[in-house]
């Protein structure tokens, strides 16, 4: 198995190698988000900054929804683009959406699920930790709460023959959900609900993709680098988190609704695509 260069300097970050069709066909349609929504920006009167950032929050958005499916349901490859076309119907109705807490949660996933076949280096957890404090502390303090979950989740979970256990994140999970109760503690935005019908359809969602990430299948996907099986009680923690982010990240009232679309997208579809995994797995499996 030829190992991409980048797992040289990274246990989580996965290239998109357009060798894959899939991944050439996403690369595709973030091209063409971003051109169509730099495009609708200008006929509703952006200049040019304004045009290119629109396209950019655009493609960003279907790409993230995208590859947080990825991380979610590994084995539904269908389910990840159903999410890239919800985020970017969502991003028609709503407009810019947040990317920080998709790249957060998609982070942070990766951490527990270890797709990538490998743990996160030392270089990951350095650069992830500012990652967690800087979201927590301009976006929404809840996310260095989903940071600490990850790190917790991941220092005490079983590992795949041959990868290492991270041991230290148990201890960094607990400086985190310490700077997450100090900002928790300061913040004036109180919780919010969403209102009816969206706020129905979101409990929905959320109860249904619960359910999901208790029964999901064993997983027939393998780690990028090791070729083994991804760990079964690895892949529903990472979905169980997912539901849980995308709960706590809606509640905090700090971040409007309307700009996590990206996150629900993913759950939704998720959701959609797990009867299809379970009737393509043989019997016995």
């Amino acid at each position: 198995m030829t190992v991409h260069p980048v797992y040289r300097f990274s246990g989580i970050g996965r290239p998109v190698d357009p060798a894959y069709p899939t991944n050439r066909a996403i690369l595709l349609l973030l091209a063409l988000a971003l051109v169509v929504g730099a495009v609708l920006a200008v006929r509703a009167g952006s200049g040019g900054l304004g045009a290119g950032l629109a396209g950019a929050n655009a493609g960003l958005s279907t790409f993230l929804a995208w590859a947080l499916t990825r991380e979610l349901s590994p084995d539904d490859n269908a389910a990840a683009f159903l999410a890239a076309a919800l985020a970017w119907f969502a991003w028609l109705l709503a407009g810019e959406q947040s990317l920080l807490s998709p790249v957060v949660v998609l982070m942070s996933l990766r951490l527990v699920n270890r797709s990538t076949g490998r743990a996160a280096l030392a270089s990951d957890t350095l650069l992830l930790l500012p990652l967690f404090v800087f979201a927590a502390w301009t976006e929404s303090w809840t996310l260095a709460v989903v940071g600490a979950a990850a790190l917790a989740l991941d220092g005490v979970l079983p590992t795949a023959p041959g990868q290492a256990m991270r041991r230290s994140h148990r201890l960094l999970a607990l400086f985190l959900a310490g700077f997450a109760a100090l900002l928790g503690a300061s913040a004036n935005d109180g919780v919010v609900m969403p209102d009816a019908p969206v706020g129905i359809a979101l409990i929905i969602v959320a109860v249904l993709a619960l359910a999901a990430a208790l029964f999901y299948p064993a997983p027939r996907s393998r780690g990028d680098v090791d070729g083994l099986p991804l760990v079964h009680i690895r892949v529903r923690a990472g979905l169980l988190l997912g539901v849980y982010a995308a709960v706590l990240v809606t509640a905090d009232a700090g971040l409007e609704t309307t700009r996590l679309s990206v996150l629900w997208s993913s759950l939704a579809a998720t959701v959609a695509g797990l009867p299809f995994v379970v009737v393509r797995r043989p019997l016995g499996d």
